[in-house]
């Protein structure tokens, strides 16, 4: 998990006008508990080998922000370098334009240089995570329990789906940054669906489409909804997507009742779908 941000000294140099932005940005830091300082390695950037003596020196399970073209990182440690700027051109696989990014940002930022699930949520009972390899099993257990459900599409053979999940954590999560997750019970540790956002072509357009589904043993407790409310907030905050639809089968009551619940209307009809959307405005409520 992400505990440290060091901003290096090399920005404030090239950027002097970023101090308001900086104490911002570590207000919002702190606020989810991640402690942001300032590193002074002037003396360092022409030297990688005593460069990477200050990587060395610092608290495991960071980030460092820096405009240093051939910043390295830390891998044993998880210490790893983030280039800053709209002109940096180095080397470095992740860049932020400026501060103003949100914690969550961050923490996918480290989640993707860790090769571990980025956590999308965290409501009054669930967690929303990326799904790992290693899930496949329950998830299908988890589909097991709806196969006699007439609107969901099945799941692969197990060895189909494991290779289907690698393609679809490099290929879904890595490109778009979003997908379908998964749903824990907090209180129980136990996977009990799936929600997220998948791309589907309305009207000869690509579109951004929730989706969910709770397993047989956890349905009628109000998790569709909240987890499906939070992917909302999420969609809007840090995704920054304007609109979401749905599409559901005409005779799928309960999936019908849920997107109005939610807030969505109609939009129109396609085949066997119903086509919902929704307007993330500034005005809607979605907390």
């Amino acid at each position: 998990m992400l505990k440290q941000i060091y901003v290096s000294m090399d920005i404030f140099q090239k950027f002097p006008q970023i101090e308001k932005d900086y104490n911002d940005f570590v207000c919002r830091m702190n606020n989810d508990k991640i402690d942001v300082k300032q590193l002074d390695i002037k003396n360092s950037l022409d030297n990688c080998s005593i460069f990477m003596d200050r990587l060395k020196g610092l608290k495991n399970d960071s980030l460092v922000l820096t405009t240093e073209f051939n910043a390295m990182n830390i891998e044993d440690k998880n210490i790893f370098c983030v280039g800053f700027g709209e002109d940096y051109s180095g080397k470095l696989p992740y860049v932020i334009m400026d501060l103003y990014v949100t914690h969550n940002y961050m923490r996918l930022i480290y989640a993707r240089y860790t090769h571990t699930p980025f956590v999308v949520a965290s409501t009054n009972r669930l967690l929303l995570r990326e799904i790992q390899l290693c899930d496949v099993k329950d998830l299908c257990k988890l589909y097991n329990t709806l196969s006699d459900c007439p609107y969901l599409e099945p799941l692969y053979s197990y060895e189909k789906e494991l290779e289907f999940t690698k393609n679809y954590i490099t290929n879904m999560y890595g490109f778009y940054q979003y997908g379908l997750w998964l749903v824990y019970e907090k209180s129980t540790q136990e996977l009990v669906g799936r929600v997220g956002i998948e791309n589907r072509q309305i009207d000869g357009v690509l579109r951004q489409e929730l989706g969910y589904v709770i397993g047989k043993n956890y349905q009628h407790k109000g998790y569709a909804y909240e987890a499906a409310k939070a992917v909302l907030k999420y969609a809007k905050e840090e995704l920054f997507l304007d609109e979401l639809f749905i599409c559901v089968q005409k005779d799928n009551i309960p999936s019908i009742g849920l997107a109005k619940k939610l807030g969505f209307t109609s939009y129109g009809e396609a085949q066997e779908f119903i086509i919902y959307n929704c307007l993330l405005t500034e005005k809607m409520h979605i907390g």
